[in-house]
């Protein structure tokens, strides 16, 4: 079994979709929106909430790896409190499962000491995953998620162009 966090988003949902068309078991967490299709398709659905180690563990119950990730639920109004409670009960629940293998998915950004907004929550994260000693634990750093262009789309449309607030020779580590 491997278990997916957030299998209703862009990438968890790739994720699942690949590993059911490779006929390997899943099991998605739903905690905002509905994975009725992902179930009709053989995933098992399990509803929780990403800030209880309880749901949590129920996702990684007999799970060989995990998919694990903190959602950009930007509007919370206490936004960084809930990724740290996520980045918590994540590394508290996968500490006590018998996971072997755990994927996480962060940012570039998340390597600066002195991160802040979404990177600082992920950089926390890393650190509660890097603490489980046990396990062989890989952090996937994207320097750019295509979903951050989403929000430019009403300004891209009637110019048919995009532009980005930084130099030409800015390169990505």
């Amino acid at each position: 079994m491997i278990a997916v966090m957030g299998a209703a988003g862009n990438v968890g949902g790739k994720v699942a979709d690949q590993l059911l068309r490779a006929g390997r078991p899943v099991r998605a967490l739903e905690h905002r929106r509905g994975l009725e299709e992902l179930g009709r398709r053989g995933a098992e659905v399990v509803t929780g909430d990403l800030t209880d180690p309880a749901s949590l563990g129920v996702l990684l119950k007999d799970a060989e790896a995990a998919l694990v990730l903190l959602p950009d639920v930007v509007a919370d109004p206490e936004f960084t409190a809930t990724r740290s409670r996520m980045s918590r009960a994540i590394a508290d629940a996968l500490g006590g499962s018998g996971v072997g293998q755990v994927v996480a998915l962060s940012t570039v950004a998340a390597g600066d000491p002195d991160a802040t907004g979404p990177a600082a929550g992920l950089r926390e994260l890393e650190e509660r995953l890097a603490a489980l000693s046990d396990r062989s634990v890989l952090v996937l750093r994207s320097p750019f998620y295509m979903e951050n262009l989403l929000a430019g789309i009403p300004l891209v449309k009637p110019r048919g162009s995009t532009a980005a607030p930084s130099t030409a020779t800015l390169s990505c580590p």
